[in-house]
Formats: C-alpha cells, structure tokens, sequence
C-alpha cells in the first residue's frame, strides 16, 4: 500500500509542478528554431537565433565543438557572439540548450568561413612598408598573417 500511495504523489508531482519544476511563467512548448542569422562568419560574427520555446532563462548555444557567448535571451529570441577557436573553418550543427537542459539542433545550420585575402596590389617593398591586405572574414579580435615567413601586426 505504501508503494502505491507513493507512485501516485508521484503522478501528482508530475501534474502540478511540470518537467523539471518549471515557473508558471515558462512555456511548455517544444523548442522550434525558424531562423539563424547570419548563417554563415568567423570569430567574432553576432548571430540571432529565432523560434519559440527557449523560456525566459539563458541557456546555451553551441556550434561544433565551440561555445557562442549568450548575450541576450529571451524565449522566442536569442542572440550570442561565437569566439571559439575550437572548430576550423566548415558546417556545423548549431545547438541551443534551455536553461532546463531542453535540447534542439539544427543540423548544419552554421558556416565559420576562412578568410578571403583580396590580391595585395603592391607586391615588393622594405622592412616597414605598410601592406593592407583587403578581404573578408578575417575576425574581429585578433589575426595572424606571415610574409615570407615572418608575423606582421594585423589592426582588425
């Protein structure tokens, strides 16, 4: 008997509070992801998440094997910065995790680019010589570049 009456305050935990304990302000939807965009950059790209169900609590967001730092969140919105160096350039699933451990991920949903170096059209000079070297995707911290086998200064 004892087991019995402890099953059913278990159904009626379940009932009341929800999964996981959730607030009465907190949404009992699946979590849908309808838009990611920019769908594609490098370190640095701020990116916003669309959909619903991500609840009022941040959570995280994942591409590949590296994190993208939450900067807001809301539960139909989220926005975060990636700065990982963990992933080289390539498609990568995008996951986001709710504060209660929810899961969704888009497959694929992400494209960290290479850089993209514009043809430099002054090809000789001396120690010192200013280069700009134009492209896309170069970050927005920090970058590394070798002439002829020597570290410049790059100014992002």
């Amino acid at each position: 008997m004892k087991n019995l009456i402890g099953i059913y305050f278990l159904v009626f935990c379940i009932f009341v509070f929800g999964v996981a304990g959730r607030a009465d302000n907190e949404s009992y939807n699946e979590i849908e992801i309808y838009n990611i965009a920019p769908f594609q950059g490098t370190k640095g790209t701020v990116m916003t998440i669309t959909g619903k169900g991500f609840g009022d609590n941040a959570g995280k967001v994942n591409i590949g094997c590296g994190e993208c730092i939450v900067e807001e969140w809301g539960d139909t919105e989220l926005t975060c910065k990636y700065w990982s160096l963990k992933n080289r350039a390539g498609t990568y699933d995008v996951v986001v995790t709710t504060a209660f451990d929810e899961t969704i991920v888009i497959e694929d949903g992400y494209e960290l680019m290479a850089p993209e170096v514009n043809p430099i059209s002054k090809g000789y000079g001396v120690v010192g010589n200013k280069i700009d070297v134009t492209g896309k995707y170069f970050g927005t911290k920090h970058c590394d570049f070798k002439v002829l086998g020597v570290f410049c200064q790059c100014h992002c």
